[in-house]
Parts: C-alpha cells; sequence; structure tokens
C-alpha cells in the first residue's frame, strides 16, 4: 500500500463517524492569507504538497483539503496513538493547595492558529512539549515549560496562560500519590536548530497542526477537544491567532526559523487565573 494511500486511510480514521459534534470545531483559512506570514513562511522547506483527504466542515459547508508533504506523510504513517489516561480535565481552576503540580505542557501557538506538535520518529509517539517540574524550576509550571520546550524542541516561547489541570488521581507521575499535570498556552516565539532532547535522547520532528488535528494525532479524544478549546479561547484572547486555523500540516525547518516574533519568556511570570475563578473560555 502506498504512503499516500495509508494517510489517507490514517485520516479517514482520524475523522470517522465517531468523530461526532466535535468535527464542527474545525475550520480552514487560506494557507496564504497575508495577515498570517510571518519569517516562518520565509524559512518554509521546498518539498512538494500534496492535497490530502478532506477535512470534516458542518452539514451544508465546504469540504477543505489537508495540505501535507510527501515526507510528512511518511511520517504520519508511523503515528501510534497511546490510550487515554482519562484524567478528568479541570479548565480555569487553580491547583488546591496540598495537591502537586508535577508536569507542564504546552499549547504552543503560531500566529496562524496552527501548534507546535512533537513526533517521535523512532516509536510514533506524538505529543505537545512539555515534560515534568525540576527543582530549577522552583515549582512554575511556566518556567517548566519554557525549559522543557527549549529542550525538546529547541522552542523559544512567549509569555505562557494557564488554562487549567488534568486530575492524576493515580500519580504515576507522582510515585502513586495524585498530582496535577498543568496545561498552558503560549506563543511559539522561534526554534532553533533541530536536535536531541539532552534529558532523553529523543530526536523529535517538529511540526504545525491544527489545535483539531493534534488533539486527534494525541489520542485524547472528547476530554482533549475540550482542552484544545480552552488553548484556542486563550490564544485568540491574550495572542491575536484566529479561531479557524490554518489546516496544513507543516514541518519546521531543521536549520530552525522565527515563528512568531515577539517577547521571549525568560522564566516565572506565567498568567494565572485570579483566586475562586470559575471557567476560562472554552471550558466545559
Amino acid at each position: 500500500m502506498s504512503t499516500k494511500r495509508r494517510w489517507g486511510l490514517f485520516i479517514d480514521r482520524l475523522f470517522g463517524e465517531d468523530f461526532g459534534e466535535d468535527q464542527q470545531e474545525k475550520r480552514a483559512v487560506p494557507h496564504t492569507a497575508a495577515s498570517h506570514r510571518s519569517a516562518l513562511y520565509r524559512a518554509r522547506r521546498s518539498s512538494p504538497r500534496t492535497a490530502g483527504p478532506a477535512s470534516p466542515t458542518p452539514k451544508g459547508g465546504r469540504m477543505s483539503r489537508i495540505e501535507y508533504s510527501a515526507e510528512i506523510a511518511e511520517l504520519l504513517g508511523k503515528v501510534r496513538r497511546r490510550p487515554t489516561a482519562g484524567w478528568p480535565w479541570r479548565p480555569g481552576e487553580r491547583v488546591p493547595a496540598g495537591l502537586p503540580v508535577k508536569q507542564s505542557w504546552g499549547w504552543l501557538f503560531a500566529p496562524d492558529g496552527r501548534v507546535l506538535t512533537l513526533i517521535n520518529p523512532k516509536d510514533g509517539i506524538v505529543s505537545l512539549p512539555g515534560g515534568s517540574l525540576e527543582p530549577e524550576d522552583d515549582g512554575d509550571p511556566g518556567s517548566a515549560l519554557a525549559r522543557e520546550a527549549a529542550e525538546e524542541a529547541q522552542a523559544a516561547i512567549g509569555t505562557p496562560y494557564y488554562l487549567g489541570y488534568l486530575y492524576d488521581r493515580v500519580g504515576s507521575a507522582n510515585g502513586g500519590h495524585e498530582c496535577a499535570r498543568v496545561r498552558m498556552a503560549a506563543a511559539l516565539r522561534a526554534v532553533g536548530p533541530s536536535a536531541a532532547d539532552p534529558a532523553s535522547g529523543r530526536h523529535y520532528r517538529r511540526l504545525l497542526v491544527a489545535p483539531g488535528l493534534a488533539v486527534e494525532l494525541l489520542g485524547w479524544g472528547g476530554p482533549g477537544l475540550r482542552q484544545a478549546r480552552a488553548a484556542v479561547a486563550a490564544g485568540a484572547r491574550w495572542l491575536g491567532v484566529p479561531t479557524a486555523a490554518n489546516e496544513a500540516i507543516e514541518e519546521l525547518p531543521v536549520e530552525g526559523c522565527e515563528v512568531f516574533p515577539g517577547a521571549v519568556h525568560p522564566g516565572p511570570g506565567a498568567v494565572l487565573p485570579s483566586p475562586g475563578a470559575g471557567h476560562r473560555p472554552g471550558g466545559e
């Protein structure tokens, strides 16, 4: 079976009938929209583009095509989605006192609404940038996200905005004790030359994809889509990105590039909800 055919079947599986009402979150904007151009597009690879399977739209709407290169098609043909952990999503809520924050992961946005998604080509596992808090983070999830993004994706980010947390009652990241796994949103300022993560040795491929497709590649299902909605709402409010993301799948250049010009987050200073704050827009 050809690579293009395997990828077509993969997309069909992602956006099959079981995708349900959440497919209505999908929209497409022109890939060449001038308002969303940045230095990223001046540094794009010259690999040929392929018109992939149609992405779903609400009933009566136009069907858009997901664009990708042959090289990306080969990579996505290796994707292996992990089972969902079932951690409850707490959008917009502060982590309760006494519940340790053990991990911080981020939705890192390009100006056109796509997010940085990492794929390990050796095992096909997909992830967002982020990881465990270390002593040098001084308990700050924003610092942890900035550090992990730099290590995993050689990425520089803007100010992180707190979205909420996942409640891990099993505590697989905390020696069997309950903990919180924080989710944040930030601008993806730039990426440096591609390199292996110094902590794990993994050398990730760095893709920009629409948030909804990122959820499907991650295998997070309905809870992941709710998380993505919260991230998109925060990105639109704080970063000015469109809620209808560009749907082309694009790999960032191995030599690095600027993506979303602006100030780089240097350390502590993540924007957190005020005490007693309810759910942010996009949460449930």
